[in-house]
């Protein structure tokens, strides 16, 4: 499968070192298919992602997931009842941005893990035309 370069520009997007780094970690899970509960997205996991954090190094992380939220690069999913974020999903562009920060990912293996979810899929619409990736398009 390849994934082409999408309609989206990502390029206005200017990206501090802990968004680069919360894009790399969910890339790098989806590039492995650790995806426990894939219909909910990946597992917002920062102390397993960074290690251990500072209050500060915590806030600041917390800070550029909001920031890649606001600008549609992914979506924040809450726990239920809280406001603390429980999972989270790249959108098309946002997958498109961490592909531009690790040029060196495996694209089979991204495109494989999110075809075999609900939200990775329409991720992938944007870039990967559904005949490429052996589904039939009705005319």
């Amino acid at each position: 499968m390849t994934i082409y370069t999408p309609t989206i520009d990502t390029s206005y997007i200017t990206l501090n070192r802990h968004s680069k780094n919360i894009l790399l970690a969910i890339l790098a899970e989806i590039e492995a298919s650790n995806l426990p509960k894939p219909e909910l997205g990946i597992r917002y996991r920062p102390s397993k992602w960074f290690g251990e954090l500072t209050e500060a190094e915590r806030q600041a992380y917390s800070r550029a997931l909001r920031k890649l939220d606001d600008a549609g690069l992914l979506i924040r999913i809450t726990e239920e009842n809280r406001d603390r974020v429980a999972y989270v999903r790249l959108t098309t562009g946002g997958l498109w941005k961490a592909l531009e920060v690790n040029p060196d990912a495996d694209r089979d293996a991204i495109a494989e893990s999110l075809s075999r979810t609900n939200w990775g899929a329409d991720v992938l619409d944007g870039l990967i035309p559904r005949p490429m990736r052996g589904e039939t398009t009705l005319e």
